[in-house]
């Protein structure tokens, strides 16, 4: 007996990749990295001028610049994690190993914690029941609330921090740099003439 066209499964739909998905995700890539080169880049160059005292609103600063200031920011921070990660390599290969431990863990733990809920739920009195799915569906939104508010902080606040500490590094070698004097600072000097009155360098 051949079964029925409605008994035989249908098969699994497959992501089919186009040049409109890329170009799609292209853009949306794009959108993103120039919000984010943005946003590296003003706080750069607000807490570059906060380091000299200079309000940054005197001296705004055109948007490609803008985004110029925030590529080298975040090019800066990388290149020292991972000249940083590259010397200590076996840490790195040590952490990896236990996070893989520990999601292990976890999804064992997760398993059990589920089967048990589960064979809770299924018997006893129907108020036990209706109290499982109230605390599942109460810890469900609690971990997603917390695991959305973990990921803003993060794409929101590792930027920024790379930005000020690469300001700060910034504004730090230029100081020391100022304090050798015209002689011996890379920077050149300017020179203001006024009448009746010695020049001003610096």
């Amino acid at each position: 007996m051949q079964p029925s066209p409605s008994d035989i499964p249908a098969p699994a739909a497959r992501f089919r990749w186009s040049w409109t998905s890329f170009l799609s995700l292209a853009t949306a890539l794009v959108a993103v990295g120039s919000a984010t080169l943005h946003l590296v880049g003003s706080i750069w160059h607000f807490q570059y001028l906060q380091f000299w005292g200079v309000d940054a609103r005197l001296f705004p600063q055109a948007a490609d610049q803008i985004l110029l200031k925030g590529f080298y920011a975040l090019f800066d921070r990388l290149l020292l994690l991972f000249i940083a990660l590259a010397k200590e390599w076996y840490l790195l290969l040590l952490v990896v190993a236990l996070l893989f431990l520990l999601a292990l863990y976890i999804d064992a733990i997760t398993d059990k914690a589920v089967d048990a809920v589960v064979k809770v739920a299924h018997s006893g009195r129907p108020w036990r029941k209706r109290v499982v799915q109230g605390l599942m569906l109460g810890l469900t939104f609690a971990s997603f609330a917390m695991l959305a508010t973990f990921v803003l902080v993060a794409l929101m606040g590792i930027p920024a921090a790379a930005a000020e500490m690469s300001a700060r590094k910034s504004a730090e070698a230029n100081a020391a740099d100022f304090a050798k004097g015209c002689a011996e600072s890379k920077r050149s000097c300017v020179e203001i003439q006024r009448a009746g009155q010695p020049p001003i360098q610096g």
